[in-house]
């Protein structure tokens, strides 16, 4: 009886790189399941696959973690950013003598705050909490004065 020739190479790239069983080479490269079975065992196909799977796991961690750090890299700078945005606005407040161009240096870092927020979102994947619309989340607080307080002590009792 004749044996039929198939490309070895190619059936134990398509085993390691794939999910198809030795049936499935067998009716692929019309052989016998027995002698692809004999293949793989006498080329250590399966141990090749679990190499090959390992290998490519550990690479879509590393790209992963790649992607990580360039999110980690855009967030920095993007802080970086706000804080910058944030001490124009203080100053620009401090030298300004008129209202009205404070409320323009307002919206105009409302603005910007708006930006920075978004491209936060987009970093974290979190593309429904950008700010659109008229809320900044930004919320004036007026500066308070601290109190002086006193200690009472009444007789017959004591701090301790």
């Amino acid at each position: 009886m004749k044996k039929k020739k198939f490309d070895v190479n190619q059936a134990e790239s398509d085993y390691i790189t794939t999910d198809m069983s030795y049936r499935e080479l067998a009716k692929k490269y019309k052989v016998n399941q027995a002698t692809i079975a004999k293949k793989g065992k006498d080329l250590s196909w399966v141990k090749k696959r679990e190499h090959y799977r390992a290998t490519v796991k550990q690479e879509a961690i590393d790209r992963a973690k790649d992607r990580k750090a360039d999110k980690l890299v855009i967030l920095s700078d993007t802080i970086d950013d706000a804080i910058r945005v944030i001490r124009k606005f203080i100053q620009d407040c401090e030298n300004s003598n008129f209202e009205a161009k404070k409320h323009q240096f307002l919206k105009d870092d409302i603005t910007s705050l708006k930006m920075v927020a978004g491209v936060f979102a987009e970093i974290n994947g979190n593309k429904n909490d950008r700010i659109e619309g008229g809320e900044s989340g930004i919320v004036l607080i007026p500066a308070t004065v601290e109190e002086e307080t006193t200690n009472v002590v009444i007789e017959g009792e004591s701090d301790a």
